[in-house]
């Protein structure tokens, strides 16, 4: 689904031309907002999720969330709230 009806073009996604030069094992990425303690910036890994960046050490459906993004030129998604907790 488009947000905008205008035409645009697109070029390739940076995580799949990775995958394609076989410098990633899948075509995905996920970021860390908050990065691994109070001295880490935010960050975006390329790939399969990092499990050493997760308190637990495992990744898993309560760990991370899985998004449907949109083909579109900013890479939305249909969120309709999020929440970030201590518990």
């Amino acid at each position: 689904m488009r947000l905008s009806t205008a035409e645009m073009e697109v070029g390739p996604l940076f995580a799949n031309e990775l995958f394609k030069a076989n410098n990633i094992p899948t075509p995905s990425f996920s970021f860390g907002f908050t990065g691994m303690s109070d001295n880490e910036a935010s960050f975006v890994d390329f790939g399969e999720p990092d499990a050493n960046r997760v308190a637990t050490g495992a990744i898993s459906s309560r760990t991370a969330v899985t998004l449907d993004i949109y083909d579109d030129f900013f890479w939305s998604a249909g969120l309709q709230a999020i929440k970030f907790s201590t518990d």
